[in-house]
Order: structure tokens, then sequence, then C-alpha cells
């Protein structure tokens, strides 16, 4: 006990023992120092006399409601109050003290001002406090001898204890019993001794020696022998009690004591964590030991400390793991919150191997409160090694320090989020400090920050001439009422647009701002935060972009108008060479040789080209301006009529699938986009077997339309120089103009649709072109593009 005293004397926790009516019986020293009493000051006072006034009741209403359960490890916080009127909150974590029979005959409390960590001492006190509770209450075996070394008592502990029935022990002598072979002689030796001299060492006092079990076994024993003498006979009363488990206690005892002692002053979740790995393998003779910890949110153990041969290097661990919640023994064991022990971890298929493979494992949770925060394991290379008083004892290691680990964990956890918290801080500092945006935030419409583009923005010398100052006064009075009408729809809660506004700057420059400004907490308080930009030169180049459309269409529409004028002011003469021409060759046809007839219907094919070229550049204009309104098409009718328009010749087979859908498109443009592409692919047809074919694709949102043949193809290298003004890509003397492709071109630019070409030199050409299957005026510009 004073052992015991002396432990809890160095304890930097308040330790108390109190009877059953609240009245102090002992107290350590640290509460003497923390009270300002000695400990007779305090003894026999009731603890609420050091309860600070105001929480009295409270306080006694609690225990008084407690000490009538037979509750366990009650944690409360209260206020106590020291001799010189301070007063201190802590965190009081009470228990039971029960006697013999296990019935209640008082409390010990250990208190920590504001923690929720139970005192190494408190666990310590504990420990002892059960180990000597089983010694106590363990019932002795009693066994009388007469003179002559025969048994003639023998009660129901010996039967237990020995294995020996009553009947059978009575009428045996002693050293045929439970004296091992060894002892024996030894035994008879002492009692002649005894009689004939009335001397015997061992005689009333209590000694430890081996006992013998009626199986063979040996165990050490307590025992104490008490001569009596009636009529001058002699008989022995002996006290045996089997101290197996008191020894098992001692040696757990001294290793809870090591772990207690190491522990003392530690607050590093590490520390504490190689300690517990450190003392419980040397202590326990272990192989090895590792302490896992759980992160509830991956929901992971791993590893944190481990000690052993091949575990740890200066302190750290050599490949550390995880293991899941519920994967290999020791997820399992933190699943269930139960310990386990493998004899032969070859039979269990959720073994995990660590380091290299052992033959036995022992893994117990460490549980706080109702949570398991963590887990001891060790394994062995043996088979069946690890016992129950191996169990036993790494239950109660961990028992005794998962207060200590929590709250170990629970500070690491609390410096990790204020690590996160500075990063994170300064992360948004320089963020907002490098932005190109100025960023400011106001209090009652006063700046109370503003970044460096800010400063920029109002053209402000340093923060100094704009902290405390309202901006909203370089914007002058005008919008002063619109300001106010923002400022309290932010304060409802309410979202508000976007503005645009002019300000004079502090240099006195004239800029447009765009603002847009939300409610904030900064420092506590209700602020408004606003995010403005200089949107000067985007205002400035809208007006110039506005005034270069406005004169785009303009210039527009008088070449329009040009391109009619200069078809019809060409036609007239072409008409009329070509009509003078013709009546030539009719009226004079006798009249000339071979070359001017030649050179006269040379001049009637150039005036048609001419016609068909001004033709081209008319539709082209009228394609290039006009978007035709939209209607329901049947592309299998719109296709037969087209076809049907065409002179197919018999060497080209041209192929229509079937079940075209409705689409919705201008019927006129999507029938030339049509028959331009056919009449190209019949025109340009290089083959004795040509093959002209027409279908359609449904994908997501449009449909795919084609055009294949396998004619000529086109070089990769002309591209999408095909769909330029005047651009041919075969030979010219087939009659083209070059304006056909870039007429598909416009029109499907003004539908918003896409065309392309896959190509083949030699093999032929498809020409996609697309249609959405809805009237979809938010479509996305037309993407040209060659695909080979």
């Amino acid at each position: 006990m004073k052992f015991f005293e002396e432990i809890v004397d160095q304890a930097g926790d308040i330790i108390f023992f109190c009877d059953m009516e609240g009245n102090c019986t002992f107290v350590n020293a640290f509460t003497e120092r923390l009270i300002g009493m000695s400990k007779k000051e305090i003894v026999g006072r009731h603890f609420t006399d050091f309860v600070a006034e105001e929480a009295k009741e409270e306080v006694a209403k609690h225990y008084i409601g407690l000490l009538s359960t037979r509750f366990e490890n009650d944690y409360y916080e209260f206020p106590v109050i020291t001799s010189t009127g301070n007063v201190l909150w802590v965190g009081q974590s009470t228990n039971l003290r029960l006697d013999s029979n296990g019935q209640p005959i008082g409390f010990f409390a250990i208190a920590r001002p504001i923690t929720k960590l139970k005192s190494v001492q408190h666990s310590l006190s504990e420990s002892e406090a059960k180990v000597r509770s089983i010694i106590d209450s363990a019932l002795d075996a009693v066994i009388v001898i007469n003179e002559n070394g025969i048994i003639t008592e023998w009660n129901k502990q010996a039967e237990h204890t020995f294995g020996w029935s009553k009947e059978r022990a009575q009428g045996m002598r002693l050293s045929e019993t439970i004296i091992p072979p060894e002892y024996r002689e030894a035994h008879e030796r002492g009692m002649k001794h005894f009689l004939k001299t009335g001397e015997g060492p061992v005689l009333n006092q209590r000694i430890e020696i081996t006992a013998m079990h009626a199986s063979g076994r040996v165990f050490p024993v307590e025992l104490t022998i008490i001569p009596n003498q009636i009529d001058g006979v002699y008989f022995f009363s002996s006290f045996v009690r089997d101290i197996t488990e008191a020894k098992k206690s001692e040696r757990l005892l001294k290793a809870i004591n090591n772990l207690a002692i190491s522990l003392l002053g530690k607050t590093s979740l590490d520390e504490i964590a190689w300690e517990i790995t450190k003392n419980t393998t040397e202590q326990l003779g272990f192989d090895d030991c590792v302490v896992y910890i759980l992160d509830e949110d991956k929901q992971e153990l791993y590893q944190l400390a481990a000690y052993g041969d091949s575990k740890s290097e200066d302190g750290k661990i050599l490949n550390p793991i995880t293991i899941p919640v519920g994967k290999g023994i020791v997820g399992r064991v933190a699943k269930i919150g139960a310990p386990i022990i493998i004899d032969d971890t070859s039979k269990e298929p959720d073994y995990i191997v660590d380091d290299e493979t052992r033959y036995s494992e022992l893994t117990v949770p460490i549980i706080e409160g109702d949570k398991v925060i963590g887990v001891i394991d060790s394994e062995h290379e043996e088979k069946g090694f690890y016992t129950e008083e191996h169990l036993q004892t790494l239950t109660t290691v961990a028992n005794l320090v998962s207060a200590q680990l929590n709250t170990a964990i629970v500070n690491n956890q609390k410096l990790k989020a204020e690590q996160s918290l500075r990063e994170s801080e300064e992360r948004w500092q320089k963020l907002v400090e490098n932005q190109p945006e100025a960023i400011q935030i106001t209090e009652e419409g006063k700046v109370v920050y503003l970044n460096q583009a800010g400063i920029e923005l109002y053209e402000a010398t340093s923060m100094e001439q704009v902290m405390g100052e309202n901006l909203l006064e370089l914007a002058g009075n005008t919008l002063r009422s619109m300001f106010e009408k923002r400022l309290e729809q932010l304060r409802k809660g309410e979202k508000v647009p976007p503005i645009e506004f002019e300000i004079n700057t502090y240099k006195g420059n004239t800029k447009i701002i765009e603002a847009t400004s939300s409610p904030v907490t900064y420092n506590g308080k209700w602020a408004i935060q606003t995010i403005a930009r200089d949107i000067t030169e985007k205002k400035e180049a809208e007006e110039r972009k506005e005034k270069l459309l406005a004169d785009l269409k303009v210039a527009n529409d008088k070449l329009n108008e040009f391109a009619h004028v200069v078809s019809h002011d060409l036609k007239a003469p072409l008409r009329a060479i070509s009509s003078l021409s013709e009546w030539v060759v009719e009226d004079y046809r006798d009249s000339l040789d071979e070359e001017g007839k030649q050179t006269l219907e040379m001049i009637i094919e150039n005036v048609e080209k001419m016609d068909a070229l001004i033709e081209g550049i008319l539709t082209y204009s009228t394609s290039t301006s006009k978007k035709e309104e939209l209607e329901t098409i049947d592309l299998n009718e719109l296709l037969s009529e087209v076809v049907s328009r065409l002179h197919v010749p018999e060497h080209i087979k041209l192929e229509v699938q079937k079940e075209f859908p409705e689409v919705q498109f201008s019927r006129v443009q999507l029938g030339q986009v049509i028959q331009n592409l056919v009449s190209n692919a019949i025109k340009f047809m290089d083959k004795k077997e040509g093959s002209i074919r027409i279908g359609f694709e449904e994908q997501k949102e449009k449909w795919l339309c084609f055009v294949s043949d396998n004619g000529p193809g086109i070089d990769q290298e002309i591209g999408n120089d095909v769909f330029n003004l005047f651009s041919t890509f075969h030979d010219s003397k087939e009659g083209s103009t070059g304006i056909g492709l870039s007429i598909i071109k416009k029109i499907m630019e003004n539908h918003h649709e896409d065309v392309w070409f896959e190509s083949t030199t030699g093999q032929g050409t498809t020409f996609y072109f697309t249609i959405g299957k809805f009237n979809n005026n938010e479509r996305s510009e037309i993407s040209i593009t060659a695909r080979g």
C-alpha cells in the first residue's frame, strides 16, 4: 500500500477515496496542492465541500443518483473551489469500491482540470484494486492433520484446490497427497523434530511453498500452519491458498506498473504508442507488439508503432501496412470490438502477413467509451503460444491506455485540423492577393479589406489610403439609391445581379467596372464581399464591334444589291451575244468555213459558261444573305423529287436508303444541297460501273446524312479548299463553276449545321452533313473539316 500511495502522490491528477456517504477517506498530494489544504484538513470532510457553491446542489444530486446504482466508470465535469477561493473546472472519473462480497463500500475518483483523460495513476490503482480484490476474496483450503500426519479434516475449498475428495483424502498421510515427492522427507523430519522439541521454523507464519494437485500438477501456494494441543495430543491446522493467480497478478501488476510509470508525462500519440509496444514486448516476453490506430473516415487501421527485431528501426516502422476494418485478424477485432487468440494462423483464411508469417496471434481492441479507437496486436512463431493470461494482461493494458491514447488522438486531430486551417488560410490569402480581379470586403460600407488588384483598380497609392473609406463615393451620388437598395436585399439574404457603373479613381481617371456582391462573415461580423473588374476596354471593344457590325451590314446589303445589279446587267449583253452568234451560225452556215463555225460554237459555249457563272454568283449571294423559314420535310419525298430531276447515266447505279426521317429545314435549300452533291457525283464519275449511295445514320441529337460515290476521289492536299468560292478539284472541261460546294457550305452554315467529306484518291468520296433533330437556335457554329 505504501508503494501504491507513493505512486499516487507522484501523479499529476486529483485522486481521492470516499465512503458511501461521500466523506473523504484518502487524498493524494496533488489534491493537497490543488485545493491548498493538507490531507488532515481534507480527510473526513464531504467531497462536495470542495465544489463551487453554484454547482453543489447539481453535483450532489448527480452523485446521489449515481451511488444508488451499480455504475462503472462515470465521467462528470464540475467546478471546484480552492482554499484561496479560486474556481477550477475538473473532469472526474468515478468508480465504486466493492468489498470481498461484491458490495459497495465507497468510491474512488480521479480528476483532471478540464480533460476527459483518466490519469495513469487511476488506471494503475484500479488494476491493483482488481488484483487485490481477487486475492482477498479467495477462500482458503483448510486441512487438519494429527500428530501422525494423518488428514482428519478436508474442506470444500481443499477439494477444489487439490482435486482430492474429502472421503478419499481423510485417513491418508498429508505427505502422500499435496506435498511433492522431493519435499516429503523434509516434511516428515520437520514433524518429528517439532513433536520432540516443540520447535518448528515454518509454524505460525505465512510461507510460500510448492504444492501438488491430485493430477500431479504442482503449483504455488501460501501456507499457514498453526499447531494446537488438546489433552496433550497435537493437531495441526493448515490454511492453504492457491496463489497461482496471485503470482500471475503480480506479473500483470508489475507490467502495468512499469507501463503506467513510463507513460507519465507522455502526451504525444507516437510517444504513447511506442511505450505501449516496448513495455508490452519486454515485460510479457513477446516477440513483437504492434499498435494500430483506427482512421474512422477511411475505415482503415494503420500501424503507428511496432516493437521487435524486424518491426522497427530508429523509431520508425519498417514497411508499415494498413488494414481495412473487417479484414484479417486485426480488422476483425476492430469490427467486433472483442479480443481474439489464434493458435494456428495457417488455418485462418483471412490471416494477413505483415513482415513474415507467424503461427500465433493475439489481438485486443483499444476501446474508449463505446468506440474502438485502435488495436494492440502481437504475433509469435510458435503455434499455440498465447494463453488466457496473455489475453487478460493485454486487455488490461488496452483498458489502461485507452483514455490517454484517445486524448492524444483527439489532440493530434486538433493539431492537424489547426495546421490544415492555417494552410487553407494561407492558400486563400495568396489566392486572393494574386487574383487579377479586385476583391474587397466592407462593413457598414467601409473598406476592411482590399487586395492588390483592388488597389490598382482604384489607383490608390497604398492600402492605408482606402482602409475605412466608402469606395461607392467614387461612383458619385447618382447611384446612391440603387446601392442602398442592393444593400437591403443582401441583408435579407437575397441575391443581387452584377452591376456595371462608372467610377472616378483616386487619380481622377474614369473607369467602367462590373461588380458582383455577396454577404460573408469576416472576423465574426456580417460583411459584404465584392468582386470588381475593370471592363472599360471591354465596353470600348463592344462599341467598336457594334459599329463594325453595323458597317458590315451596310456593306453586305450594298454587296448583295451590287451582285443582283451586276448579274442582271451582265446577262443582258450575254443574251445578245448568244442570240447574235446563233443567228450568224443559222444564217451564214453555208458561207462559213470549219474554223469559222468552231469559233462561233466556242463563243456560244463560253457565253453559256459565263451565264452559269453569273447565275451561280447570284445563287451564292442569295444563300449567304438569306435564311429561309424552317418547315417540316419528309426526306423520302424530297429525295424522290430531287432524283426525278436528275439524269443518271445507265452505267451509274443510284441507291437511296429507305425510311428517311422527317426533319426541319428550308425545303428549297435542302433540296439544293442534295442535288448539288448528287450532281457532282454523277458529273465527275470516272468508273465504268459507277455507284452512288444516299443514306443516313441516327446520332444522339442529330441526323447524319451522306452522299457516297466510288468516283475519282479528292486529293487530301486540296482539303477544305473544295468549299471555297470558284474552287474546282477536277478537270475544268467538265463545266464546273466551282460554286456548288460553296453554296452548300453557306446553306449549312446558315442553319448552324456541319458539312465535311472523307475521300480516298481513286476509290471515291463521301460527303456528310448534319440536320438537327429539333429546332435548336443555339446550335454550335459550323465546323467544316476534311477527314481522310
